[in-house]
């Protein structure tokens, strides 16, 4: 179902709220100009924000030229529609064309092989508006959004899957349990935790995975997708004590060392174990000295970065 004329007349945010739209079409009225009129490009990047964060494929009119596109595109537009995407044309040449593009898609498809990503929310329109926007990354060949159950862990077995992104409010010891599931299925991807900007990483993750990141959100749902992505693939905000040293330390200790390695201060550390700084200083001491270093520099070296 689509939203028509979207910002004009009867197509209100009201109607949004309350019917199962899947397209919304960003009147063409907004379009005009693009490129040098302020206001219709705040109000245009607000609907496709609106559209993108809703999981909704957004058309946007009157597209005309090149320059105008590839604004919109940059900015989450899905589908654009008017003259510079074709004049009107006959049945016939409608049909060439749309084989031409199918063929150049199924040798684009044959030749890739990306990324495979498996999206647990148990919301269900945030995890599906996640899923399309990094379906859009061409690093991402196929993507399932699911609700955080053990059904939905069980997808992995079998399945291409090298990623689970779990979107929760809170990290919960049942979250961790389906985790180390998935590892006993034989899932060897990446285990990607979206948080909040102010939420901290608990403590359970460090004492029972020994592999994980935890990545605070962006602004838009947008900019975490690619945030997502571009971690999977250059390694970042990976956190994961090598197995040799795991065996030396308490859990306790692994927690510390963890936090002494994304670069938390004591006071942090103290906070989120709720203990004074000055244990805090014990428990460092302890995990450099049963690590065989001096100093923090030094530990950085037993961080396992694949």
């Amino acid at each position: 179902m689509s939203i028509d004329d979207f910002g004009t007349g009867y197509s209100s945010l009201e109607q949004l709220a309350q019917l199962p739209y899947t397209e919304l079409k960003i009147d063409k009225s907004f379009i005009n100009g693009l490129s040098t009129n302020y206001k219709n490009q705040q109000i245009t990047h607000s609907c496709l924000i609106l559209a993108n964060s809703l999981g909704l494929t957004c058309v946007v009119e009157g597209v005309e030229d090149e320059e105008t596109w590839e604004y919109l595109r940059h900015h989450g537009g899905d589908i654009c529609q008017g003259f510079y995407t074709g004049s009107p044309m006959t049945a016939d040449a409608l049909l060439e064309l749309y084989y031409k593009n199918t063929n150049k898609k199924v040798e684009a498809d044959n030749l890739f092989e990306g990324l495979h990503c498996l999206i647990l929310d148990n919301e269900s329109v945030s995890g599906k508006a996640l899923k399309k926007l990094m379906l859009k990354d061409y690093h991402v060949f196929s993507a399932k959004s699911e609700k955080l159950t053990r059904k939905s862990m069980d997808i992995v077995n079998g399945n291409l899957i090298n990623a689970i992104v779990i979107n929760q409010h809170e990290v919960t010891e049942e979250t961790v349990e389906l985790c180390i599931y998935a590892r006993s299925l034989g899932f060897k991807g990446e285990f990607i935790f979206l948080a909040e900007f102010n939420a901290q990483c608990p403590e359970m993750l460090s004492s029972q995975l020994t592999e994980y990141r935890w990545l605070v959100k962006e602004k838009t749902l947008n900019e975490t997708a690619s945030k997502i992505v571009n971690t999977i693939l250059h390694g970042e905000n990976r956190y994961a004590i090598d197995s040799s040293v795991q065996e030396k330390l308490s859990k306790r200790e692994r927690f510390v060392a963890d936090c002494l390695i994304k670069g938390l201060s004591n006071k942090q550390i103290a906070s989120e174990l709720d203990i004074s700084q000055k244990t805090v200083s014990t428990y460092k001491t302890r995990v450099l000295t049963k690590c065989g270093v001096k100093s923090i520099i030094e530990l950085l070296k037993f961080n396992k970065i694949e």
